[in-house]
């Protein structure tokens, strides 16, 4: 009788723990497209399976310098789809712009994203890594 009394205990304190934000933050709709800047270095995202994700990086290419092929971890996660350069808005001469990589989800999983910014004829002169890790969950049916 001891250990219900002590077991009910436990039961109680972890219940006082569980808020309401907290259960229906399971329910949460899981987004459906994300967008990725040079402050997600390192981040982990979480989305639903057939999200889109965008990557805008600061990209310079009158330096030499350019973002190569994305490699994933587990390519069946995370598709990359498509990478486009902006030019600069300014007239400036030897300006930079950026250059926005976009993935689908494709299938539940976890995988590294990693992407490498050198030049192509000398790609051990100073690269630049720009990672982040994707989450990707089945929506729940009938999340708001």
């Amino acid at each position: 009788m001891k250990h219900y009394a002590l077991l009910a205990g436990w039961v109680m304190l972890l219940l006082a723990g569980c808020n309401s934000t907290t259960i229906s933050n399971l329910y949460a709709p899981l987004p459906t497209t994300a967008t990725i800047t040079k402050d997600d270095n390192g981040r982990t995202i979480t989305v639903a399976n057939g999200a889109t994700i965008t990557a805008t990086l600061a990209a310079n290419p009158t330096t030499g310098y350019q973002w190569g092929q994305p490699t994933m971890g587990n390519a069946s996660v995370v598709k990359f789809v498509s990478a486009n350069y902006q030019g600069p808005n300014s007239p400036a001469m030897g300006a930079g712009g950026t250059t926005t990589f976009t993935f689908q989800a494709t299938s539940v999983g976890i995988t590294p994203v990693r992407l490498v910014y050198a030049r192509p004829f000398a790609p051990q002169d100073n690269p630049l890594y720009f990672m982040f890790t994707v989450v990707v969950k089945p929506q729940v049916k009938g999340a708001q």
